[in-house]
């Protein structure tokens, strides 16, 4: 079941949360859709007439905004390219919705920043958007359910697609995507290169190897003697290592080995680590067996010196929490975030994070604000809606050309006929010519005497840097 809205918003309702449409303004989460609220995409009656009164009225504690009216188009009717479709993915229960609460706040208040701005456009003239959503994005172990959602989504004359993919067939849904020609994002998603692009999915996330090089310098700047790699033997992730190294004036050698299969293993794979010295860096590129790994570093006599690294998908706070001894700053986790990249990041988190104190992933949010951005910069950019339009011009709209970080901005430098280079609030984007993301902010969290991850700081990293 799809269903078409103006606005999105995140709503709850006691410990429930959800995102609901409308055509009603408004991003806070303080009220619950009336059943007025949204249309079914072909339902049989497309045009719907709302309630005129607008004033909010409350039952208990619960508050119902009424909205005014809705427009939508006729029924039987495709959406024209004059106007902006924007599908949405989402997932109501598990992990996948953790991710697809923020989308929705984010394409929401997207929504909002553009439509202010008066656009015009194409033969219609104003500007016009719509959202399409599917809430059978699921992360379950039916795969098939997210594909045909993905695909019903798709056909339903979408311009943009954002949601989130984890736990998807990734090749097959972006297959579908290409078919359609319909570019979409795939959130949460960081490319490990596995997986073509097909010159339609964005991965906004950046790639395996843009945050390994995160990690990689977080090494080399601890000056160690000894560098151990554990669960990866990518010699690309060695050579790295090993480039880093020189161009910072080290002369620490770098080895690679498999993960442990079993504890025995476990055991003797840490000895032979520990053996390196007393400055040894550890790299973890697995979080097969970690905790019991740490552990049994931490128990040989060179080993409480040994400082471990890894990225937050490998080197979770629980993980590292679970882990039975540890010295201050002995873990270090390098996660994907933009919480102080820059003022106007800060001040949307922000935002964000005060209408809805409950998102646990609010940086997704800022991933879809700025997706949805740059495909509607890409309209008006084209002064054409459709999904080949907006493709062909993402990449090009994040990078060489005139700055600009506001969607007011970057509208008045399209308008003079100049190029720009759109970084918004999730940080600098620029994207490849296979639409992967090639620099990302990361904070730096070091684990306390208690095992608790502390944000250290924050940098920004790319392949170049």
């Amino acid at each position: 079941m799809l269903r078409r809205c103006r606005t999105v918003a995140v709503l709850s309702v006691g410990a429930v949360a959800f995102v609901s449409c409308s055509s009603g303004a408004g991003d806070t989460v303080s009220s619950v859709p009336s059943p007025q609220d949204a249309t079914e995409v072909g339902a049989p009656e497309d045009a719907v007439v709302a309630p005129t009164s607008s004033t909010p009225s409350t039952s208990g504690t619960t508050t119902v905004v009424e909205p005014t009216t809705t427009t939508t188009p006729e029924p039987g009717s495709d959406l024209v390219d004059d106007e902006f479709s924007v599908g949405l993915l989402l997932s109501e229960f598990g992990f996948g919705q953790q991710i697809s609460l923020p989308i929705g706040v984010g394409a929401g208040k997207a929504e909002q920043a553009v439509s202010q701005q008066g656009l015009a456009f194409g033969p219609g003239g104003d500007f016009s958007s719509v959202f399409i959503i599917s809430g059978n994005g699921d992360l379950s172990e039916d795969v098939a359910v997210l594909t045909d959602s993905f695909t019903e989504l798709v056909d339903a004359d979408i311009d943009v697609l954002l949601g989130p993919v984890l736990g998807a067939d990734l090749a097959e849904l972006t297959a579908v995507a290409a078919d359609a020609g319909v570019p979409f994002a795939a959130s949460g998603y960081v490319n490990d290169g596995s997986i073509s692009t097909q010159g339609t999915r964005f991965d906004i996330a950046g790639s395996v190897e843009t945050h390994l090089t995160a990690v990689v310098r977080q090494v080399v700047f601890g000056e160690f003697d000894s560098i151990v790699v554990v669960g990866s033997d990518d010699d690309d992730l060695g050579g790295r290592l090993e480039q880093l190294l020189q161009r910072n004036g080290s002369s620490a050698s770098v080895e690679l080995m498999p993960a442990a299969g079993d504890l025995g293993e476990v055991r003797l794979l840490a000895g032979e680590v520990a053996e390196r010295g007393a400055r040894v860096a550890i790299v973890m590129a697995t979080a097969t067996n970690a905790v019991a790994f740490i552990d049994a570093v931490t128990d040989e006599p060179n080993g409480r010196n040994a400082v471990f690294f890894g990225l937050d998908s490998v080197l979770s706070q629980s993980m590292v929490a679970s882990v039975g001894s540890l010295s201050e700053g002995q873990v270090v986790v390098v996660r994907r975030s933009n919480d102080a990249a820059r003022p106007e990041q800060a001040d949307f988190l922000a935002r964000v994070r005060e209408n809805n104190p409950d998102l646990l992933r609010p940086f997704d949010a800022a991933d879809s604000y700025d997706m949805y951005v740059l495909a509607a910069l890409a309209v008006v950019d084209g002064g054409d809606a459709s999904p080949a339009s907006i493709r062909d011009r993402i990449i090009g709209l994040s990078r060489d050309g005139e700055p600009c970080a506001e969607p007011a901005e970057c509208l008045a430098l399209l308008e003079t006929g100049a190029d720009i280079d759109y970084d918004g609030v999730s940080g600098p984007i620029e994207f490849d010519d296979d639409g992967v993301s090639t620099a990302t902010w990361f904070a730096i969290d070091v684990a306390d005497a208690n095992g608790q991850l502390v944000t250290s700081g924050y940098e920004l990293h790319s392949l170049d840097s």
